[in-house]
């Protein structure tokens, strides 16, 4: 915990997220119950199968996928596995083996990022993922029972690319196009169920009932030099805590107030020409009920650890620490097209996105602590 300095004890998933996965509500079919339907799920991604068995996955894929917990077995050495049904605390929301999968894909290696060599990479290991998805589909097609499927793919491109270069190099259009004309191939293949089962026979082709949805948790914007803020000393002085920084929580910070300054920040704030006209400070109640953490009400687990207002940027604006600023000092802006890799320092963030880091440094503290 950032805010505290203070270790938070970890046993559950549910215990970062709060809510459980929909996937741990799916239906289970009884043997007894003729009319439901099992829904396998299939985890794919980079990340699973590191030490395991792939079928395995990883404890945040299985988690993910509806299984309360990682049945990991060690390829050399599961003398010592007491992770079975029996063990589970919540068997009601466990998927049974028969209905888990986990497959792996290749990563592409970080110093390639800005070659011919990484984007070529990454779309070929996207394509391994896609021939992935489409043997998950053909098998549950052979097998011709109520079994349907659910397969979640995930890669870390273009997202990579983009934090490293920037959204204009031209390497990182080559991995946009590149799965693009992967997901057209997965679309296309979908339309040829006989293709797709290996039947040459010359007749009408008839389409798979599949439904593919492709999205991603954030995008990308290029940020300047001039687009970095840094918290003035008299806004430090009422916070206790800033959650920003570079890699997306300055386009969105929360701030926590020293207690009773609430009114003083939201009027410094204003005071502020710099802040007051590239950030929308809102209360969290007013966020919340203008629906921007999502359609449903907040969640009092989550409530509690958003301060008392966001800050949310409404252009290239970004708040940073001033350590990140000095930092990032000298490197490239985010705005070029970045093809001179020569140019790029390491450590130079070329874009921001609406996602968390994973550089968890312990954070700063000037009149407040940030982060």
């Amino acid at each position: 915990d950032f805010r505290t300095g203070k270790r938070i004890p970890f046993g559950r998933w549910e215990d970062i997220f709060i809510a459980k996965p929909w996937s741990s509500k799916v239906p289970r079919r009884d043997d007894d119950d003729n009319a439901a339907v099992n829904r396998k799920m299939v985890h794919i991604s980079a990340y699973n199968g590191d030490g395991h068995t792939c079928r395995a996955g990883n404890e945040f894929s299985s988690w993910q996928m509806g299984r309360s917990r990682c049945y990991c077995r060690k390829k050399n050495n599961d003398n010592n596995d007491n992770h079975n049904d029996n063990n589970d605390t919540n068997n009601n929301s466990t998927i049974p083996d028969h209905l888990f999968d986990a497959k792996k894909i290749s990563e592409t290696a970080l110093e390639t990022l800005g070659e011919p060599e990484g984007s070529r990479d990454a779309v070929r290991f996207f394509a391994d993922g896609i021939d992935q998805i489409l043997g998950v589909i053909a098998e549950a097609e052979r097998h011709n029972d109520k079994t349907q499927t659910f397969t979640y793919f995930y890669t870390a491109h273009p997202d990579k690319h983009m934090h490293s270069l920037g959204t204009k190099h031209s390497e990182v259009g080559a991995v946009v196009r590149g799965i693009n004309k992967e997901i057209e191939r997965l679309w296309e293949e979908l339309g040829d169920r006989g293709r797709l089962l290996g039947n040459n026979k010359k007749e009408a082709a008839e389409r798979i009932d599949a439904t593919v949805l492709v999205t991603a948790d954030h995008g990308h914007i290029d940020v300047s030099r001039s687009d970095r803020t840094v918290l003035p000393d008299h806004i430090l002085e009422c916070l206790e805590y800033a959650n920003i920084g570079v890699w997306g929580k300055g386009r969105h910070g929360y701030l926590h107030c020293r207690p009773g300054l609430q009114g003083l920040l939201r009027e410094r704030w204003r005071q502020t020409k710099a802040l007051d006209e590239q950030f929308l400070l809102l209360t969290i109640e007013e966020a919340d009920g203008l629906r921007l953490f999502g359609p449903e009400p907040l969640l009092m687990g989550v409530r509690v650890r958003l301060g008392d207002f966001v800050a949310v940027s409404i252009g290239h604006a970004t708040l940073v620490t001033e350590e990140e600023d000095e930092r990032l000092l000298g490197g490239d802006d985010g705005g070029d097209d970045g093809d001179d890799k020569k140019k790029k320092k390491k450590g130079d963030s070329k874009t921001d996105d609406e996602s968390d880091s994973d550089d968890l440094k312990k954070p700063s503290a000037k009149k407040a602590k940030l982060k």
